[in-house]
């Protein structure tokens, strides 16, 4: 299980997307009902004040998850779960202010392990979070890519609108991955 970008900014700041608490709470409820044996991991947009993405350096997005800021530490609903982020299982992206990075599989953790290298190939890659239209979208896209088998539940994917989520699942669906719902 994946939990791609669960942070302040993207719940309740400055990036909210739609029903954005309403799916963190489901997600933390999902994982609630995981085994000890499960693996879940955890990606961070981790941005310096300089990034490329933000509206004053010239990208689209306005200032968000700065490294080591409130916005940019994972929802509090996430510490109470038994699979809760840690150094090892929480993989940061988009470090570098010079190039945009959606995807989480060259993140990397406080080791230096990439998020694709910690995934097990044999089993599927299931993602939830936020938002669809752009980071579980192009994190799925580089996971089927490289030849990983990936499961999206869309209920638990917020989105920015409703029109970009369905053709970001219909992209997804196309590309291979399986889309679910849970809960």
């Amino acid at each position: 299980m994946v939990v791609i970008d669960a942070q302040n900014d993207f719940i309740s700041g400055s990036l909210a997307p739609i029903c954005a608490e309403d799916v963190a709470d489901k997600i933390v409820l999902f994982l609630s009902g995981l085994t000890p044996d499960d693996k879940v991991f955890y990606t961070q947009d981790w941005h310096d004040d300089g990034h490329c993405s933000f509206l004053k350096n010239g990208g689209e997005w306005q200032t968000h998850c700065l490294a080591g800021s409130h916005g940019a530490s994972i929802y509090g609903g996430f510490s109470g779960v038994m699979h809760s982020p840690n150094l090892n299982n929480s993989f940061k992206k988009a470090r570098h202010n010079d190039k945009e990075e959606y995807s989480c599989f060259y993140a990397s953790n406080e080791a230096g392990v990439k998020f694709h290298q910690a995934l097990d190939r044999d089993t599927d890659v299931e993602l939830v979070g936020f938002v669809s239209e752009y980071c579980v979208l192009n994190s799925a896209l580089a996971l089927i890519e490289a030849g990983f088998r990936v499961v999206v539940y869309e209920n638990l994917c917020a989105y920015i609108s409703r029109d970009g989520h369905k053709d970001a699942l219909k992209q997804l669906r196309d590309a291979g991955a399986r889309l679910g719902c849970v809960i």
